[in-house]
Parts: structure tokens; C-alpha cells; sequence
């Protein structure tokens, strides 16, 4: 199997997330990826498309997706051009705890991690790059 590489980019506001979404699941769709499969690497993606449009968006910018499917794995590369923020430096929110008990903050990367297999950061030349990454359920590695 060769590589399959798709790229779009979008508006950094919220209304692109149903587009973004909509990308995902068709990029993911085309490969022949399981609905469960594709739902998951949707929601990690939402989470945080959702977070740099919340938070990390300068007006007028946007947000670039390249998804990168192979023989072993989904890769989606999320890049932005907003202030640095890597997802390891926020802690890791304690699920034991009652509701209300729980601080604020940190459920959505903490649900990122637990969908895909691995998350990367890098901030380089001003841009902030995530890349997430998903092993293929019918890969044999």
C-alpha cells in the first residue's frame, strides 16, 4: 500500500469544525478505516482543532491539516501559527475524583492520548505542530 496524503486548510474559527471533521472522516473513509476507528481519530481531532480555536487563534489565521495514511498507521499534523503550547505540560486530570472535585481543564488532551496511540508537540520558525497518531487496526505491526 502506498502512502495517501491529504492537505486543507482552514479558517481558525469554529464554525470550520464540522469542515474539519467532515476531512477527517473522508480522508479515513477512503482507506477503508472501521467507523469506530474513524470516530475515534475524529473526536481526538476535534478536541483539538476546538482548543487552538478557543484559545490559540490569531484573527485572520488558520489552521493546516495534513493527514498521512499508510500500511501501519493515521497520522493527522495539525499546525497553527498561535503561541506555543505543548499538551505534556498540562497535568493529567485525576478521573477518580468525584465531579465536583475534579479542577477545571486538561479532559480534552487527556481524551486525545487515550484515543490515539501517540502525540507529538514541536513549536518551530513561530508554529505550533501536533501530530497524532493512530496505529491501523488491520496493520501487522
Amino acid at each position: 500500500m502506498s502512502d495517501a496524503v491529504y492537505e486543507r486548510s482552514f479558517d481558525c474559527e469554529i464554525n470550520s469544525i464540522p469542515l474539519i471533521l467532515d476531512f477527517i472522516g473522508e480522508a479515513a473513509t477512503q482507506q477503508g478505516l472501521p467507523d469506530a476507528f474513524v470516530f475515534d481519530a475524529r473526536v481526538a481531532v476535534d478536541e483539538a482543532c476546538t482548543n487552538i480555536i478557543d484559545y490559540n487563534c490569531k484573527a485572520g489565521s488558520k489552521i493546516e491539516l495534513s493527514i498521512k495514511i499508510n500500511s501501519s498507521d493515521f497520522i493527522v499534523a495539525i499546525k497553527n501559527d498561535g503561541e506555543p503550547f505543548d499538551p505534556d505540560t498540562v497535568k493529567t486530570p485525576d478521573t477518580d475524583l468525584p465531579l465536583e472535585e475534579r479542577q477545571i481543564g486538561g479532559l480534552g488532551i487527556f481524551l486525545m492520548k487515550q484515543l490515539m496511540d501517540k502525540i507529538e508537540y514541536e513549536s518551530r520558525d513561530g508554529r505550533n505542530c501536533l501530530t497524532m497518531i493512530k496505529q491501523r487496526p488491520d496493520s501487522s505491526t
